[in-house]
């Protein structure tokens, strides 16, 4: 999934792609646009408790635009489709219904997560790009 859906600039969850790589890719970066005395661009955005928060309609959006087949999209869909936690507090249990958010401990989380970024990053992307060009 990491190849055909995520820019090659997005380091989180990526095997070989850790901290150091993205400090060095955004040295690199810098150091061209100031070559170039180009105005840039940064965000840096604190992700915290991002797995919990990702809606699924907007993921599930995502995943119908990619490349995915439709038989493993279904899966996926049958994974989130009516997720309960069970609490259990001194004698008593309540059950709730999740909504939101990709699985804790999942393999498959962490591409989720990128894929629900990289969209968010294409959008960034074609702002810069629309405004370069006017």
């Amino acid at each position: 999934m990491d190849n055909i859906l995520i820019d090659n600039d997005q380091c989180g969850f990526r095997k070989n792609k850790g901290t150091r790589e993205a400090i060095l890719g955004l040295r690199v970066i810098l150091e061209k646009q100031i070559d170039r005395q180009k105005i840039t661009y940064m965000a840096f955005i604190d992700l915290e408790k991002s797995f919990d928060s990702i809606n699924w309609t907007s993921l599930f959006k995502i995943v119908e635009e990619t490349e995915i087949d439709f038989k493993d999209r279904r899966i996926l869909y049958k994974i989130y489709e009516e997720q309960e936690v069970i609490i259990n507090i001194n004698t008593t249990t309540v059950t709730a219904k999740i909504q939101k958010g990709v699985r804790q401990g999942y393999p498959l989380s962490p591409a989720l997560f990128n894929v629900f970024i990289e969209k968010a990053i294409n959008v960034i992307k074609l702002w810069l790009e629309k405004k370069e060009s006017e």
